[in-house]
């Protein structure tokens, strides 16, 4: 693709509707959902072509038969290093230090924009309020230890944690937040 900053992503995709095309993981996961959201909120279309997994989605994309795909950092890193691929943007809020040079959309294009996986615990809905706070304690106090840190960090993730609370809460908006791009694209999920 002729673009290497998010603006002219943005416009290389408004001057060239449904000719542009995106690799996703699978139908219905981030990489497949998570474009979406971005096009919806540029008022952009592009074609999705669906893998099964990231990584034939990114052999296409370095292979030059579909233009560009959201994924993961362990999926792109090695091929960023490489320079197999030009990473473009992140879909954080803020950058990673594993290519701090590549700006957020948040910061660049998109204000408050976000696009990120994340990793949760779950019990059985009955379990009692006492084991949910007894396991949410034992798992915050596992994430505070410095070799589980740099272990999260070599696979290029961060560790936070909330309280039960704030989890579900956040699972609700998540879940609002995808089912409307589900609804609004028509995206029929497998």
């Amino acid at each position: 693709m002729p673009v290497n900053t998010p603006a002219e992503f943005i416009s290389h995709i408004k001057t060239n509707p449904d000719k542009t095309s995106y690799g996703s993981g699978g139908t219905g996961s981030t990489t497949h959902l998570g474009p979406l959201l971005f096009l919806l909120a540029n008022g952009l279309s592009a074609v999705h072509v669906p893998y099964k997994g990231g990584v034939p989605a990114m052999n296409d994309v370095v292979g030059g038969r579909i233009e560009f795909s959201l994924q993961s950092m362990p999926a792109v890193l090695p091929l960023a290093k490489d320079k197999r691929i030009k990473v473009i943007a992140m879909t954080g809020l803020t950058r990673s230090p594993l290519l701090s040079d590549v700006p957020t959309l948040a910061e660049s294009v998109m204000p408050g924009f976000e696009i990120s996986t994340w990793n949760g615990v779950m019990a059985p809905a009955r379990t009692p309020a006492t084991i949910i706070r007894r396991l949410n304690a034992e798992i915050v106090k596992a994430l505070q230890d410095v070799d589980m840190k740099q272990r999260l960090e070599q696979e290029s993730a961060t560790a936070s944690s909330s309280s039960p609370e704030e989890y579900g809460a956040y699972l609700r908006s998540e879940l609002a937040r995808w089912s409307k791009v589900v609804k609004t694209t028509g995206v029929k999920l497998e």
